[in-house]
């Protein structure tokens, strides 16, 4: 074992090595602390992570072990050992009593996090090796090596700086505070100002609801449009009269109506006939809001006709953002389309459901990730390597002989 040369077994069994070492460290010391790593520090350890790769590099012919590391035989059990652990902890659900972590919390385990810097290590000096020897087929290797190294560094040392708070902000009253992941009230350096909130909502179904077996029924439903529409609802035939998109529930004579509303509040109404087997049902079905109760429409045997909670296809906010230096940036935030504003981006996660399309709040995710341009040249480092690779591989046309 470990006799010249070195092959795969050897890289195996220093991976071994290393998640042993990593077990032993998360028992007594506990889960990597990567918010110790924040700036300046995570510079200072990229610095001296380049340091100590030249210098391997630089002893390379002195010490064994460093010029395996740029081999096959090294990279290969390194690679497999960090792919083990991240498909150990990508299928592994945290609990209270601890254990193997999730995903989630992968980069604070220690067996990974050792792993981990070994595959860096690795990628750096075969980086650095192929540079030595420069030849240009060997462009591709080069690229997709150097962002392998760049986003998988960049990746973890920003970890720290990656910043997640969540701001709640009320329609007309800048906002500057908002709440880290702890609930801790902290002050990002801007203000959002909610101007408005809209919100397009899909149209409204109307439901066979089964009383006895308390739940809707599969597959029984009918969209609810401007305009007649009809189908079968179970072995019901429902046929839409009358549509109302914001109604208000009117007594009547005999029963309950509905008429157009104009203020907040207003219900989707819709006026049904109902048939089977030669027994007609009419009526009013009405959605609930924050204003006025759901209203169904009961069709005999315990089943009825309701009309859910109309589902939210697009919902943004239109805010001014002021930063303490003066600036302004006006723009709509929605979920995957944030505004950016002094490092920051601001995301729409919520609103008050409650109120609805009426929402006079709404809440906002604000991310700053210093690190993510780095990471992303990384990606697109390898994005170009194997582009490049796919190209110097491509047959070329074979020239025919007249």
């Amino acid at each position: 074992m470990f006799t010249k040369p070195w092959k795969f077994k050897e890289g195996f069994l220093i991976g071994g090595f290393l998640i042993l070492l990593g077990l032993i460290l998360q028992a007594v010391a506990g889960p990597v602390d990567w918010d110790a790593l924040a700036w300046p520090v995570n510079i200072i350890l990229l610095a001296v992570l380049l340091l100590v790769i030249d210098v391997m590099f630089l002893l390379r012919e002195k010490v064994y072990a460093f010029e395996w590391m740029m081999h096959a035989q090294a990279a290969v059990p390194a690679i497999a050992c960090t792919l083990c652990l991240t498909l150990l902890m990508g299928l592994t659900v945290q609990t209270d009593e601890g254990g193997i972590p999730g995903l989630s919390q992968m980069v604070t385990f220690w067996p990974f996090t050792l792993t981990y810097t070994w595959m860096v290590l690795i990628a750096g000096l075969t980086t650095l090796n192929r540079i030595s020897r420069w030849k240009w087929r060997d462009i591709p290797f080069v690229i997709n090596h150097l962002g392998v190294f760049l986003a998988i560094t960049c990746a973890a040392l920003g970890s720290a700086d990656l910043k997640r708070l969540e701001m709640t902000v009320r329609e007309g009253v800048p906002q500057w505070m908002a709440e880290d992941e702890n609930g801790n009230e902290v002050e990002p350096g801007l203000a959002v100002e909610l101007h408005d909130f809209t919100i397009e909502e899909y149209p409204a179904v109307l439901a066979l609801y089964d009383g006895n077996a308390r739940q809707r029924v599969p597959d029984a439903t009918l969209s609810v449009a401007e305009g007649t529409e009809e189908g079968m609802l179970g072995d019901w035939h429902v046929r839409v009269l009358e549509h109302i998109e914001d109604a208000a529930a009117v007594p009547g004579e005999k029963e309950l109506r509905y008429a157009p509303w104009n203020e907040a509040g207003g219900a989707c109404a819709v006026r049904v006939e109902a048939e089977k087997d030669g027994v007609r049902v009419g009526g009013w079905v009405a959605g609930g809001s924050f204003a006025f109760p759901m209203h169904p429409l009961e069709l005999g045997d315990g089943f009825s006709l309701v009309m859910p909670a109309r589902e939210p296809r697009r919902y943004a906010s239109d805010v001014s953002v002021y930063t303490r230096d003066g600036k302004e940036v006006h723009g709509t935030v929605e979920v995957n389309k944030p505004v950016k504003a002094d490092g920051w981006k601001i995301y729409q996660v919520s609103y008050d459901e409650e109120m609805g399309k009426w929402s006079e709040v709404s809440v906002f995710e604000l991310v700053r990730d210093p690190w993510h341009p780095a990471v992303y040249a990384g990606i697109y480092l390898m994005l170009a390597g194997a582009a490049c690779l796919f190209l110097l591989m491509a047959p070329k046309p074979v020239k025919k002989e007249v």
